[in-house]
């Protein structure tokens, strides 16, 4: 079964990913990391994982999709990963990067909403510092037995989006993103219309 995670900017995300991309699956189980903003729509994103064998996400901005994707694959495991916002704030600070603190915080409102949906599972981003943790994480995603020898190299990695190649990325990320937004935007006018 397939799975999705989403968390903030900052919070261990691609290390996650890079966990979860575990490459002893015959076959192998492909797990994205922030993939939304490269799809341009939801049915996009949604036919990664349906028609390109994605077995899984891990998501930032993509979250703002989050009830269009429930809705199209009902059966998908959900789990949020969460940090602190002040955290990830000054995570990002760090990295010369001025965030949008409203937009951070809309997105970090938005996670207690998933988090509080029925069937949604939250852990802490530091969490994953545990081999507990970890194993739950990796037998629930992936359905598998715990690799504790994989967890262990991994440890030993520091795994991080390249900030340079984001940037030189970032004009058409946002255009990508804009068009996301409006599919989304335009799918949740069906899903309240469903409600009324």
């Amino acid at each position: 079964m397939s799975f999705i995670i989403y968390s903030l900017p900052r919070s261990r995300s691609a290390w996650l990913a890079h966990f979860l991309n575990y490459p002893f699956t015959v076959p192998l189980q492909p797990v994205g990391h922030n993939l939304a903003p490269l799809c341009k729509s939801v049915e996009r994103f949604v036919k990664a994982y349906k028609e390109e064998g994605m077995c899984g996400s891990v998501e930032l901005e993509g979250m703002i999709g989050w009830q269009v994707i429930r809705k199209e694959m009902p059966d998908l495991k959900v789990v949020v990963m969460r940090r602190p916002l002040q955290e990830v704030y000054d995570s990002l600070t760090m990295l010369g990067y001025i965030p949008n603190l409203t937009e951070l915080a809309s997105l970090n409102a938005m996670l207690d909403i998933i988090a509080s949906q029925p069937g949604v599972f939250s852990i802490n981003s530091s969490d994953l510092d545990a081999p507990i943790a970890c194993k739950w994480l990796f037998e629930y995603c992936l359905e598998l037995d715990f690799d504790f020898d994989w967890w262990c190299q991994l440890t030993q990695l520091n795994v991080q989006v390249n900030i340079d190649d984001w940037r030189a990325m970032e004009g058409e990320m946002r255009e990508n993103m804009a068009l996301y937004k409006a599919d989304v935007l335009e799918q949740m006018r069906d899903i309240k219309e469903c409600l009324n």
